[in-house]
């Protein structure tokens, strides 16, 4: 009996690491998600911006001011968008160990899960042969 408590409470503590890595990859997957959007917003950004400078010049609107003024600005977009690919890809990076690391942990649950039936089959089996002793010793205790 005391190796089934000591299983069913490994399990309930591989339980409890499994919600906290849940918890911790879908906190990395919203913090992913949120600059993934991020670098989207920038790459959106910039092709507006390159799209209104194609205006300005095939409209021949623009001065040179104007057009330093675009091409300054595109610049900016343009390593901020490379500073956020970084960011994006360490996120991704963290979001990928913590996936690795609740996929282990449901691994780990498993296993334990798995060592806690075994246990439970064979408590009763050593139920069922006390019992049949018993059984058998009353039998053989009448026919004498």
């Amino acid at each position: 009996m005391s190796k089934l408590k000591t299983i069913s409470r490994v399990l309930l503590i591989k339980e409890w690491n499994v919600r906290e890595l849940e918890s911790a990859q879908k906190m990395a997957r919203i913090e992913f998600d949120t600059e993934r959007l991020t670098l989207d917003t920038f790459i959106n950004t910039l092709r507006h911006t390159e799209d209104s400078l194609d205006e300005k010049i095939k409209g021949r609107i623009a001065n040179l001011y104007v057009l330093q003024m675009y091409y300054d600005y595109i610049e900016t977009v343009n390593n901020k968008i490379i500073l956020q690919q970084a960011v994006v890809n360490q996120k991704e990076a963290e979001l990928s160990q913590k996936t690795d690391a609740l996929i282990e942990g449901y691994k780990d649950k498993r296993l334990i899960e798995i060592m806690k039936e075994k246990a439970i089959k064979q408590e009763n089996l050593e139920a069922n042969r006390k019992e049949q002793k018993e059984i058998d010793y009353l039998w053989l205790s009448r026919m004498r």
